[in-house]
């Protein structure tokens, strides 16, 4: 719990921005990585990839599916993604 209150401290003091979400490094959570989690932040993002619909499952805002999205992407790619999703 050290690391996420620390790493949320730091990213807060460079940007001056309130840093509400955290992306679960390479998508590993489990339900112990969930409730540390809950203590820093409002949301946690995982590597499904799907979009987002609520659906009143526990922990939903802690689990939120995303897309992946590279930085060589083209917009075709992403348009096809899009729609695939």
């Amino acid at each position: 719990s050290y690391e996420l209150a620390d790493s949320k401290r730091k990213i807060e003091a460079i940007t001056s921005q309130p840093v509400i979400a955290l992306a679960y490094p390479y998508g590993k959570v489990n339900s112990r990585v969930v409730e540390e989690t809950k203590k820093n932040y409002t949301f946690g993002l995982s590597t499904i990839p799907k979009f987002f619909t609520e659906s009143g499952q526990k922990n939903e805002n802690y689990l939120i599916p995303r897309l992946y999205v590279t930085y060589s992407i083209t917009i075709e790619d992403f348009a096809k993604l899009l729609k695939e999703s």
